[in-house]
């Protein structure tokens, strides 16, 4: 079984939409071949307002992110994003009759606020075109890989089905026109996991670690495999003093 099986049934599946009886046959809309970043991380050519440049695949982003020089380059404007404000419910009376009006909040993975987005009039993945595409703005320069300008999150990914192959380094993109659970083509034998979507749209799955079921987020945009601090203590009695438990730089 090659490794692209379980990942690819998860995401198929997680992407997946009823199609008409009559048409079963999946229909390929992208196929794009990634470059190695780093740890093994998928960066993928896109092309925004016609410039090749490259973008990490984060399934775990729920997001894209562009550069905000990289933006600026090509005209695009720096909005901010709009913040909820407060309302007050008994005239004259605000402290007693203030409400707190939730607001979108978004924050990179080291905790920086993101407070300005802009749209891309025009964007490539392969055969998949884009207008308008929205992205969060960031400083995201690197200067090992100048040609990293941003994330793709799963926002990008949402009116396709997606299928990894990490061994070929291959991401396809099908057509969510066909028959509901004839997605897997290149095996008569496969396994595939139950997932849900967040409203976000993060990938969720229940993952068995030591016998115990844990929710989990499945994210290619992380190079490592984590467990919360808090999951650690209430799971599994461990915390930073546990024997076995090393403290990294």
């Amino acid at each position: 079984m090659r490794v692209r099986t379980a990942i690819a049934a998860v995401l198929l599946a997680a992407f997946a939409s009823t199609a008409s009886a009559q048409d079963c046959k999946l229909h390929a809309v992208a196929s794009l071949r990634t470059e190695a970043g780093p740890n093994g991380l998928l960066l993928i050519p896109v092309s925004v307002n016609g410039q090749q440049i490259l973008m990490l695949f984060d399934t775990g982003a729920t997001r894209g992110i562009l550069d905000a020089g990289f933006a600026q380059s090509l005209g695009l404007p720096a909005n901010r994003i709009p913040v909820a404000q407060p309302t007050f419910t008994i005239p004259r009376h605000p402290l007693l009759s203030f409400q707190s009006a939730p607001s979108t909040q978004f924050f990179t993975a080291n905790g920086t606020r993101l407070n300005t987005y802009t749209v891309a009039p025009s964007l490539d993945l392969g055969g998949a075109h884009a207008m308008n595409a929205q992205f969060m703005l960031a400083g995201f320069a690197d200067p090992n890989l100048p040609a990293l300008k941003g994330i793709l999150g799963s926002d990008r990914f949402r009116g396709y089905d997606v299928e990894i192959d990490p061994r070929a380094r291959l991401i396809n993109l099908f057509s969510q026109d066909h028959c509901e659970g004839q997605v897997v083509y290149w095996a008569g034998a496969y396994s595939d996991i139950p997932i849900g979507l967040s409203q976000d749209g993060e990938i969720r799955l229940v993952m068995t670690l030591d016998g115990q079921d844990l929710d989990t987020v499945l994210d290619t945009g992380a190079p490592n495999t984590t467990l919360s601090l808090q999951a650690a203590h209430n799971v599994f009695g461990l915390d930073t003093d546990s024997p076995g438990v090393e403290k990294l730089s």
